[in-house]
């Protein structure tokens, strides 16, 4: 199997393939699920003024469509799709933890991982079991009863019409 194959078929991690093409039909939507983890792993986004600079950073990142995310005690998840399939999730990685950096102000106890975690999803199928762990996160984690009752998400409940798939 040629090099070029493989993030298509299974995943890839922005590290490894920073440049790989986006293998899917012109009429298929581009929705990656994404992880970023901080270290070391330690109780640093689940609080206010973290979350507010992920809501800051993310308005910034205006090509993009961020459909959800969670921010965990030590790593967010979210569902992101570029406006042009053309975007790297290496530049949206970048530009996320630069521009929350700034937001976010100094900090001594904890940085970024390098790279992150991304999954380009190719069906609904998988966009809903991907919505699904992301939203039952906290519950999983011991942190709330209920995904609803968790005050460091965004994002709407995930039906196809509204991610158009």
């Amino acid at each position: 199997m040629s090099d070029a194959l493989q993030p298509m078929l299974y995943g890839s991690t922005a590290a490894q393939f920073r440049d790989a093409t986006v293998m899917l039909p012109w009429e298929c939507k581009v929705i990656y699920f994404i992880t970023i983890c901080i270290t070391p792993r330690c109780n640093a986004l689940a609080n206010n003024s973290a979350w507010k600079a992920v809501c800051r950073t993310l308005d910034r990142l205006d090509k993009w469509n961020t459909y959800c995310i969670m921010a965990m005690p030590d790593h967010i998840h979210l569902l992101t799709a570029p406006l042009d399939r053309e975007l790297s999730v290496a530049a949206f990685l970048k530009w996320f933890k630069r521009w929350f950096n700034e937001s976010y102000g100094a900090r001594k106890k904890w940085r970024w991982q390098p790279g992150g975690f991304d999954r380009l999803l190719r069906t609904s199928e998988s966009i809903h079991e991907k919505w699904n762990y992301i939203r039952e996160n906290p519950v999983r984690a011991g942190l709330t009863r209920h995904w609803k009752q968790w005050p460091y998400q965004k994002g709407l409940p995930m039906t196809n019409k509204w991610i158009g798939v």
